[in-house]
């Protein structure tokens, strides 16, 4: 799990969502992509997620793929695959080198990208940049996180206010109210609008799972019983996955998944994980 709390969008990626349209191939590729990255929960061991990933990286490697890529779809891309591993390496160790030097080498990509690239910008790749950022703040300073944070807000609230029937869009900035403090403008009320939100608007796979853990844990703490729906919708698209049985067994010992993104070291010694 990412930690969200108080994670910021670089404020070079304003103005946003020019561009709206991508090939049938890049859409569908686009999507053949999350279907695997949620494929990856299904695997029995972060290391074989990670296989995974890898296996799948090398099949669109071929040319055939590639020539049929815009360069900002191709960053798309790797972005979401980039992000998975990180995730994975992330669970394996959370100080991971190899897990921040993947995560950090992205980055550069990404800023490298933004700095000639002002405008225009494809909203799967705000949505995909912003999750980068959100994973590699912890490795910047944090002061740059503080003075930043509230542009994230704005920025996902534009992709929002635009994109309404976006799920993925939805859960990022319900993460943003949910984990944000009250002063710099987070909101436990609109964290759960939104992931509602997320949940309604949700169309394929990978958006009905996530989408549903997410709004399983929202409620962790104030309706068992919609939290144990929820999960089991999640369970209904992918059954069986460690992931789900993880949340389970944090939810018998009284966290949600949400306070394990944001304290797993305190939760970890804890639980003796």
């Amino acid at each position: 799990m990412k930690k969200y709390a108080f994670f910021v969008i670089l404020l070079s990626i304003l103005p946003l969502f020019a561009k709206e349209s991508m090939s049938d191939f890049e859409n569908q590729l686009l999507e053949k992509t999350l279907q695997q990255e949620l494929l990856t929960r299904s695997c029995d061991s972060n290391e074989s997620a990670i296989q995974m990933l890898d296996d799948y990286i090398l099949e669109i490697e071929s040319p055939e793929i590639q020539n049929q890529l815009s360069d900002e779809v191709r960053l798309i891309i790797e972005n979401l695959l980039v992000l998975s591993k990180y995730t994975y390496l992330y669970n394996i160790d959370m100080n991971s080198e190899s897990a921040k030097e993947l995560i950090m080498n992205q980055y550069e990509k990404v800023v490298e990208w933004n700095e000639s690239h002002t405008d225009d910008l494809n909203k799967w790749y705000v949505v995909s940049y912003g999750d980068l950022i959100n994973s590699c703040m912890r490795f910047l300073p944090q002061t740059q996180a503080i003075k930043l944070g509230l542009q994230e807000k704005k920025d996902y609230d534009a992709l929002v206010e635009k994109y309404p029937e976006m799920s993925v869009a939805c859960m990022n900035s319900a993460l943003w109210y949910y984990f944000a403090p009250g002063i710099g403008g987070g909101s436990q009320k609109k964290a759960g609008e939104l992931f509602n939100q997320a949940y309604s608007c949700a169309s394929n796979d990978y958006e009905k799972y996530y989408s549903a853990v997410y709004l399983s844990q929202y409620y962790f703490n104030t309706d068992k019983t919609k939290c144990s729906e929820y999960l089991q919708a999640a369970e209904n698209v992918l059954p069986g996955t460690s992931y789900i049985n993880f949340i389970k067994m944090l939810n018998s010992k009284g966290y949600s998944v949400l306070d394990y993104s944001n304290n797993r070291e305190k939760i970890d010694k804890k639980l003796g994980l």
